[in-house]
């Protein structure tokens, strides 16, 4: 053993030691004879037992507390020591339990609801009483962060898109839906009609991101135009457009005099068009803007009654122009209710006596129109006009 001496010959040799011994045989011969005397280490062992609760480690009669150690000395089969260390383990389990959960979800655990940002420990026991702790951490899985750009929908057609871009956030890969069909890689869905329609992305945690996109409606272009009296003294006027239905900014304005404006500055009466479009139509609209001499109670006084009795007032049926009114052409007809003609002038100087053939036609009413070329506000201007006119007798 390890500090031990071996007697050779009468010769102490330390273990872990040589010596050379001289011995004389029975010639009296001399021998040599060189000794190594080999050492047995010292048996060392260390033990690490774990324990729990309240119990102590016993060994050899000794107990050792949880947290402690103690070392023994024992005899091996050759004599020699043997150490053995002993150290005693407080036995417990530490687990980490990292969830992610979606956007207004709760982690359910121990039968409890957990919210986003929760880390606490819970401690259990094992059937040995030995303490189990479970580092609980709910993390908020990424929201999906991204940008839509919507194409309006026509009211005849199905020409409305939604295109998602600049996505970022949750944990790919992305899946997208609209309006509840099966998810898919795509970003852009085309050919929707007007309304609302659920969009919704689903990220590889399962978490679906929700949005309701409207799809607006570009409307049908309906217009009037609010009658337009070009002044005599003033060198433009402006042509006012009333949009009905659809929208303006939506709308290319392109006027045949060159203007593109929705509404436009004109420099002479007369007929204009205004083509309208946008991405459902095309639309041409005729615009009339009347000289302010074009109107007719300005051009011509006709009376609405008269009485053919010869008694020298009010004889005659005649019409009377405008005193700076410049008669180029003239016409005038004169029917009855049932759309008989009755009576025709082309002179402006004309009057009628109420009579159809020389002879004199009933007290009633009797229907008109006049048709004539003018000069006024420095042109020349057609004008078609109906009345009617009631003879008393």
């Amino acid at each position: 053993c390890q500090g031990a001496f071996f007697v050779f010959e009468g010769v102490p040799i330390e273990a872990g030691t040589s010596d050379q011994v001289t011995l004389v045989d029975d010639d009296e011969c001399t021998i040599l004879v060189n000794v190594y005397v080999e050492s047995i280490p010292i048996d060392e062992t260390e033990l690490e037992i774990i324990n729990c609760g309240d119990t102590l480690f016993t060994y050899l009669g000794t107990a050792i507390d949880i947290g402690n150690e103690a070392t023994f000395t024992l005899q091996n089969q050759y004599g020699c020591d043997s150490l053995v260390t002993i150290q005693v383990l407080e036995n417990y389990e530490e687990t980490s339990l990292e969830v992610l959960v979606c956007p207004d979800e709760m982690y359910f655990y121990n039968n409890v609801e957990y919210p986003a940002g929760t880390d606490t420990l819970f401690f259990f026991q094992d059937v040995n009483g030995c303490d189990s702790i479970v580092n609980l951490v709910v993390l908020a899985s990424p929201e999906v962060n991204f940008e839509l750009e919507i194409q309006s929908s026509c009211w005849n057609m199905d020409t409305g898109s939604i295109s998602i871009q600049n996505i970022t956030g949750g944990v790919p890969p992305l899946e997208f839906s609209y309006d509840d069909l099966p998810y898919t890689s795509q970003t852009t869905f085309e050919n929707l009609g007007t309304g609302s329609y659920p969009l919704n992305i689903r990220d590889a945690n399962d978490c679906i991101f929700e949005q309701t996109v409207e799809i607006p409606e570009i409307r049908e272009i309906d217009v009037e135009f609010p009658i337009t009296i070009f002044p005599c003294e003033e060198d433009s006027v402006l042509v006012s457009v009333n949009l009905l239905s659809g929208n303006a900014s939506d709308i290319s304005w392109n006027w045949s005099h060159g203007s593109n404006q929705y509404q436009a500055y004109v420099f002479q009466p007369g007929t204009y068009t205004l083509e309208m479009t946008n991405q459902c139509q095309t639309l041409a609209h005729p615009v009339r803007v009347f000289s302010e001499g074009a109107e007719f109670e300005k051009l011509f006084y006709i009376p609405n009654v008269f009485s053919p009795n010869d008694d020298g007032i009010n004889d005659r049926f005649q019409i009377f122009p405008g005193k700076e009114v410049e008669v180029l052409d003239f016409e005038i007809q004169i029917f009855n209710r049932w759309g008989d003609f009755l009576f025709k002038s082309t002179d402006t100087a004309f009057s009628w006596d109420g009579s159809f053939l020389s002879e004199p036609i009933d007290s009633g009413v009797y229907v008109w129109w006049v048709k004539a070329t003018v000069v006024s506000c420095h042109q020349a201007i057609e004008i078609f006009k109906k009345g009617d006119v009631t003879i008393i007798r």
